[in-house]
């Protein structure tokens, strides 16, 4: 997703398609230390982007992604790598909602400024996305 300073501040800063990120079915192994840097990571965070939740047929209101099994570190080093990040998202995105394509948006590690997108359903595969 590239967009210049002032759509990206409008998309983070946007209330309607800020996704609500559930820690209530992390794995005991999620320690404590991570919670905290989790929740203090604002980076992390995800957000839904409205024409591409049309087009992905998903709305905006009733998404939740809930990581599971994970650390943050992890899901972290999976992001860097193409093939690992794929698997990751579409693990995620299948057994939270497993008839449901979805799109991510999330800042990465190294800066608030930049925004990847990730589909992870077999139409957008098809499509070569």
């Amino acid at each position: 997703l590239k967009t210049n300073n002032s759509d990206q501040h409008t998309l983070l800063t946007d209330k309607r398609y800020k996704m609500n990120i559930s820690l209530a079915n992390r794995s005991e192994s999620y320690h404590s230390t991570e919670y905290n840097h989790f929740n203090q990571d604002k980076k992390i965070l995800k957000y839904i982007d409205a024409h591409q939740c049309e087009l992905s047929g998903v709305t905006a209101h009733d998404l939740e992604i809930v990581f599971t099994e994970m650390p943050l570190t992890s899901i972290r080093r999976s992001l860097t790598n193409l093939s690992r990040r794929d698997k990751f998202l579409q693990a995620v995105g299948k057994r939270r909602y497993p008839n449901q394509p979805s799109t991510v948006y999330y800042t990465t590690p190294q800066g608030e400024n930049e925004i990847n997108s990730l589909f992870f359903n077999q139409r957008s595969k098809k499509n070569g996305y």
